[in-house]
């Protein structure tokens, strides 16, 4: 979480301007002239983390050589750039995420022409090709989407990151694959896979304590249900206003993505 924020901000120069492009073969990786470091207090605040909570997190990325911190503030260490080995392995990661997470666009019949119209670049290979030859650049839109992702669930749980991972993990569990089962499961419990708390904190690699604390406060403003057989969230509880706004945000954001990743050269049109 804090890694994803720093690193978002380091190259947030890059990825918002044609340099994306100049820094986007594996072999390309950015000079250090081109971060922007970012203060603990900032990460702090997007993150609505306290601020020793988040920096006693970056001693420990500091700790492992992953960023390095100055007055100006914290960065991402240059030699996790220059790694190739590693940026590959984080390319191919994403890969195989954004893989699934398209298939499950695709299965929610999302418009992905829409998404689409108005790019002209557009390149001639194939899917998965397009991705890897542009592999740094498409990490780095990624990644932003994914802290666009972490500041919806913030804004739509009291700014509280983990309680909002808590609860989607049980909703996780609940249907299944979000994608294909929310939409025809959530009538009543019976379609419910329940999870127990020590199950929920082993998916999520939080405590079992602090898990417990997050469900606890969950239950108790009704956002989910207890059961012979485990956790659920009840099937009025999504109907509420605050979870459709967040799914318009996650339709913009998704939107967003997609264009910019078509504008890079990353062919998307056999989803279109």
């Amino acid at each position: 979480m804090a890694f994803v924020a720093i690193y978002s901000a380091n190259v947030r120069k890059i990825t918002t301007t044609s340099l994306n492009l100049t820094y986007g073969a594996l072999s390309s990786a950015p000079p250090s002239t081109v971060l922007m470091p970012i203060t603990v207090a900032s990460i702090s605040q997007s993150l609505g983390v306290p601020y020793e909570t988040m920096r006693r997190h970056i001693q420990m990325l500091e700790k492992s050589g992953l960023c390095v911190s100055d007055k100006r503030g914290v960065i991402i260490s240059p030699s996790f750039f220059a790694d190739e080995e590693r940026i590959q392995l984080l390319i191919d990661t994403t890969f195989t995420n954004f893989c699934f997470f398209l298939e499950g666009l695709k299965a929610i019949n999302f418009d992905f022409a829409k998404s689409l119209r108005s790019v002209v670049a557009q390149s001639e290979s194939p899917f998965s090709e397009s991705f890897s030859s542009a592999g740094r650049a498409v990490l780095r839109l990624c990644t932003d989407f994914r802290l666009q992702v972490m500041d919806i669930i913030i804004a739509t749980y009291e700014g509280d990151f983990f309680l909002g991972l808590v609860h989607l993990a049980v909703l996780n569990a609940n249907v299944g694959n979000f994608y294909y089962r929310l939409a025809k499961e959530t009538e009543r419990y019976p379609n419910y896979t329940p999870i127990s708390i020590r199950t929920l904190a082993k998916n999520i690699g939080l405590p079992f304590e602090t898990t417990r604390r997050y469900v606890r406060k969950l239950l108790e403003i009704g956002a989910l249900a207890e059961t012979p057989n485990g956790l659920v969230i009840p099937p009025q509880e999504l109907g509420k206003q605050k979870y459709r706004k967040a799914g318009r945000r996650m339709e913009v954001e998704t939107s967003r993505l997609l264009s910019k990743l078509n504008a890079i050269g990353v062919n998307l049109r056999e989803f279109a």
